[in-house]
């Protein structure tokens, strides 16, 4: 239970940070996290373990950005001393409230904005979500890849910039949960 609500917590924050081009990236960095976890936590949990999780997180997302600047030569926008910051529980909050009102991007049925938000936000599998529409894996598969799509397409996480847009995305985020 916790791996997968912490899931779509790490999955929110670092898409907040990278951008949701690169969704994919804050969703293998997640999983890198949670598999640090479940073997590090062999002998017991540590005192906070979301802490320990997000501060592992960190550390691996400044880690790769780090490797990719020196392979690629590439010179990010992205500073990794900009994850040195804990982010704190309002933070977190918001950044899966974000994601929520993202997924529920307009140009997506109300099915797919109801799988995205199952599968980043709650941490489920995409075999799950299939499961939840009767669907086939593969073909769920499919669907959630052009749903990412159109949210890298977007270039940003939802920010509110009126009021009409956000009661509309609020409307479908409330019907997907």
């Amino acid at each position: 239970v916790l791996f997968r609500q912490e899931s779509g917590r790490l999955v929110a924050t670092l898409t907040r940070f990278f951008g949701v081009g690169e969704l994919a990236l804050a969703e293998d960095l997640a999983q890198d996290t949670l598999v640090a976890a479940l073997q590090a936590w062999s002998g017991g949990l540590p005192p906070d373990p979301s802490a320990w999780l997000f501060h592992v997180a960190k550390n691996r997302a400044r880690d790769m950005l780090r490797r990719r600047r020196v392979r690629r030569g590439v010179d990010d926008s992205l500073d990794p001393d900009e994850l040195l910051v804990e982010p704190t529980i309002d933070d977190v909050d918001a950044d899966v409230l974000r994601m929520m009102f993202s997924c529920c991007h307009p140009a997506l049925t109300e099915d797919t904005q109801t799988a995205l938000i199952l599968r980043l936000v709650c941490g489920f599998g995409t075999n799950e979500v299939a499961l939840a529409f009767f669907s086939e894996p593969g073909a769920m598969e499919k669907r959630l890849v052009r749903a990412k799509k159109v949210l890298a397409d977007e270039g940003r996480l939802f920010e509110p910039t009126s009021h009409a847009e956000t009661r509309e995305r609020a409307a479908a985020v409330m019907q997907a949960v």
